[in-house]
């Protein structure tokens, strides 16, 4: 696995992002994105829309497809555990 910086501007509604690299087939990439809260993101994607859309441009041809999977958040082992059936 190889992480590199994703080119976020710095901000209190951001951590940090990670891109990884399948080690099965080169070329494969996923791209995880941590933020403060949803309302950070949707706040991030207005204020820097134009930016945004300038970098995508960039990366254009450099991913076949993109495919957004969700928004996640930090949860414990603890709760997953009192969730299954028993």
């Amino acid at each position: 696995m190889r992480a590199v910086s994703d080119p976020i501007p710095e901000g209190t509604w951001f951590h940090r992002s990670k891109v990884i690299c399948y080690s099965e087939q080169e070329g494969q990439y996923l791209t995880f994105d941590r933020w403060t809260s949803q309302a950070a993101f949707d706040r991030f994607r207005r204020d820097f829309a134009a930016e945004y859309k300038v970098l995508d441009t960039q990366l254009e041809g450099f991913a076949a497809h993109e495919t957004r999977i969700g928004a996640f958040r930090p949860t414990l082992w603890s709760d997953v555990q009192r969730s299954l059936p028993v």
